[in-house]
């Protein structure tokens, strides 16, 4: 959200999206957190502009990843044991699953820090 707004974060996020232009890391989302990141933007500015973002993410080197059943219930069972969202326990599990660091500017993960490796990107 912090990129799409263009709030501070946006350049380290935009770094982070060069990198993986480049070849130099992969990057990955839940299915489920690329509506999350729809709704909220269609909730805080309009569906135009939820619109625009799905064609734009369409060309972004982020792969979406859609959730299986399994990996529902491990997402669940993270929503259960911390004071997570459950649109954040997808991503939190997706990151876990993929051995990878979670990038995020949202302070509800450092609750799973001591076992989800972030970067932070504020």
């Amino acid at each position: 959200m912090a990129w799409i707004q263009n709030q501070p974060a946006a350049g380290r996020f935009q770094a982070v999206l060069e990198r993986a232009s480049s070849g130099g890391i992969e990057l990955w989302i839940s299915a489920i957190n690329v509506g999350e990141v729809y709704y909220l933007i269609a909730k805080r500015l309009s569906l135009d502009s939820a619109e625009s973002f799905l064609k734009q993410f369409r060309s972004l080197p982020v792969k979406s990843v859609v959730p299986t059943e399994t990996d529902i219930i491990e997402a669940a069972r993270l929503k259960g044991r911390y004071r997570i969202s459950y649109a954040d326990s997808f991503a939190a599990s997706l990151a876990i699953q993929q051995g990878v660091a979670l990038i995020t500017g949202d302070a509800d993960f450092k609750r799973l820090s001591p076992f989800l490796d972030l970067e932070w990107i504020g």
